[in-house]
This record gives C-alpha cells, sequence and structure tokens, in this order.
C-alpha cells in the first residue's frame, strides 16, 4: 500500500497502530503539513473494520505495513525497520511515535532535531510527571520505574516508557536484534543502550492525557509484570540462588553440628566448625553460580573474580553487624527486626558491586 519511499531519506517517521480512531489521520496530515512526509504506519492487526482508516492513511501518500494477526508492538516497529532497511540506500534518523495524540509535531520536531544533533544517541521525548494532568497510577509507576532502572543499570531516564524517539539508522540493527514483542521491547532498548554504554539524550515534551488516556493499548498489570521481567530477570537469579545457598549454608550446619556431637566434640566449638565450613562451602558455591549463571562472566579470572568477592563477603557481614548494632544501640529498632531491613539493602548494594566490580565484563 501507499506510495514508494524516496531511495535516501532524510527522515522516516514510524508510528505502530492498533485499531486508530480518526485522530490518526488529523495526526498525519499535521505532520505533512509540517513537511515530514516519509511515514510509516504498522497496522498492527487490527480488525477489518479499520480498514478504512488505514486505506485514508495510504491516500496521504504514508506506506501502511500491515501484520495479519496482532503481534505486539515490539513486533510492530521491528517490521518497520526491516522494511527500511530493505529499502533504503543511504543513512536517515528513524523517529517513533505513537498514534494516539500524545506527541505533537512540534515535539517531533524537537526530536528530529536533537537526533540530528546526537547522531550516536539514543533520543527520547520525555514527559514531565510531576505535571497535575498526570494520573497518579502513571505518575507514580513510571516515577518508580525510572529508579529502578537507575538502581541496577546506572542510567537515570526521566520517561521509560516514552514511545517518542529518535536514533541514526546505523542503529537498525542493533534495535532489529533486541528481544521483545510487546512493550517490554521499549524497555529492552534502553537496557541494550545502557548495558553497551550507548548515550541517552532526553528532550522534554508536551504530557498530554486525553481522557485520562483512555484510548491506550497498554494493559497495567500485563504489560508491567513483561516490563519488570525485563527490568529484573539478573536480579530474580541472583535472588534465587541467594536463598538456594543461604538453605545450603543452614542444612550443612544442621548435620555437620550434629554429627559432632555424636562423635562428643564440644557443643561451642561445634557451633564455630560447623558455622564456619557451612558458610565456606556455600560462599563456594554462590560464588561460582553468580559468576557463570547470574553475571555470566566464565571468561574473567576466577582467582581474581574469587578475592573480590571474599573482599565484599566479608565488608557486607562487617557493615550489616555493625548497623544492625548501631539501630539497636540507638533504639530505633530492635535488632532482630534492624536485622532483615539492613540485609535487604545490603543485598541491593551487593548485587550492585559484584555486577560492576566483581564480575564486571
Amino acid at each position: 500500500r501507499g506510495l514508494p519511499m524516496q531511495d535516501s531519506p532524510n527522515v522516516i517517521l514510524v508510528i505502530p497502530s492498533l485499531e486508530p480512531d480518526e485522530k490518526l489521520l488529523k495526526y498525519i496530515k499535521e505532520l505533512i503539513a509540517a513537511q515530514i512526509t516519509n511515514i510509516i504506519v504498522v497496522n498492527d492487526g487490527s480488525s477489518s473494520q479499520y480498514d478504512v482508516i488505514f486505506d485514508e492513511v495510504s491516500a496521504l501518500g504514508c506506506k501502511v505495513l500491515t501484520h495479519e494477526v496482532n503481534k505486539g508492538k515490539g513486533v510492530a516497529l521491528k517490521t518497520a525497520y526491516q522494511y527500511i532497511s530493505d529499502i533504503q540506500g543511504g543513512s536517515s534518523i528513524i523517529i517513533t511515535a505513537d498514534s494516539d495524540g500524545q506527541h505533537t509535531v512540534e515535539d517531533v520536531k524537537k526530536v528530529i532535531d536533537a537526533t540530528e544533533q546526537h547522531s550516536n544517541a539514543l533520543v527520547l521525548g520525555s514527559r514531565n510527571f510531576d505535571l497535575p494532568i498526570v494520573p497518579f497510577k502513571s505518575r507514580f509507576g513510571n516515577k518508580l520505574t525510572s529508579r529502578v532502572f537507575k538502581l541496577f543499570y546506572g542510567k537515570y531516564v526521566q520517561d521509560t516508557q516514552t514511545g517518542l524517539r529518535g536514533f541514526h539508522s546505523s542503529y537498525l540493527s542493533d534495535m532489529l536484534a533486541v528481544e521483545g514483542e510487546r512493550f517490554e521491547y521499549e524497555m529492552n532498548v534502553l537496557i541494550y543502550f545502557a548495558k553497551h554504554k550507548l548515550p541517552f539524550e532526553m528532550v522534554e515534551i508536551q504530557t498530554i492525557y486525553d481522557n485520562n488516556n483512555a484510548g491506550t493499548h497498554f494493559h497495567p498489570i500485563k504489560d508491567s509484570i513483561k516490563v519488570y521481567k525485563v527490568i529484573f530477570p539478573r536480579v530474580f537469579k541472583f535472588l534465587s540462588l541467594s536463598l538456594a545457598t543461604t538453605l545450603m549454608d543452614y542444612i550443612l550446619f544442621v548435620i555437620l553440628f550434629h554429627l559432632q556431637l555424636v562423635m562428643q566434640v564440644p557443643e561451642s566449638l561445634s557451633i564455630f566448625i560447623a558455622g564456619y565450613t557451612a558458610r565456606f562451602v556455600s560462599s563456594l558455591c554462590n560464588f561460582y553460580m553468580n559468576k557463570n549463571f547470574v553475571f555470566k562472566n566464565a571468561q574473567q579470572s576466577t582467582k581474581i573474580a574469587m578475592l573480590k568477592y571474599a573482599i565484599l563477603a566479608l565488608t557486607i557481614i562487617s557493615a550489616s553487624n555493625l548497623l544492625t548494632n548501631a539501630i539497636h544501640k540507638s533504639a530505633v529498632l530492635n535488632a532482630t527486626i534492624a536485622k532483615p531491613i539492613v540485609d535487604t539493602l545490603l543485598f541491593i548494594v551487593s548485587y550492585n558491586i559484584q555486577r560492576l566490580w566483581v564480575f564486571k565484563k
């Protein structure tokens, strides 16, 4: 459908769309009036009653790519990226925008300008979630996600869910390689850039919530779970292995302690021997599992990583004891309550130090 694209377009705008209303046509007309004419619209499996809208989109000179069934926003974006990669001959700027009217033409131009100036960066049109028009669930969810992303990936992204983005066509192969089919794809892109230490540029855009964002196809529970599964997979592995080795530590302690009692070893000495032996074995197992399965850095020197791990383990144990004791002595909390709180915070610290230092690639 639609008219053929230019051989070497300067700016290509991609709009994934599922069952749009007349606002999409109005939006495209505004874009064309602003000289943004290379537009790809991906019909992501809309029912046949929406064909008339996509036919009108095509008649306006846009390229319409169609999925026969709904495949998700991530697949829709990659369908457009693959099409661009197949037909273009020169370099270009790729801009993505949503079809629900949240991204104004002026903001699209801002992102285009920023992408031209920062050709090596992923440019993000970022909304201001402090404004009173922002629904509470959107404000809370986006701010929480930004802080979690910063905590685990070391980059602060003001608007992790923005659909208005810009990047140079040299990144097309990277974008196609990123995993994800639905809304989680856009989070995967952010993670990819953060992990590869590629720059972000944030451009403040208008914050528009038409009818409390009723037209969105984002499902708050189902899609949020997918997004957070993308952010946390390594953390869940880290936590699971930590719990497993903690259980191993306890079982070994109990077995060794009772064996020594049978052998008539003094109880106080049995506790000492069983405790340190169990901790040594469980720590060794935890080290190898983290190295090979969580942080997947089998190439690193085991001796160096183990030395760093030992230093970290001793530091964490000492910090746990000192902080728990300090909180207990200050009469803020009882030691039995303070201990799990302190250890939870140190768990996050330990994860990040292992990621950034002990098992750094």
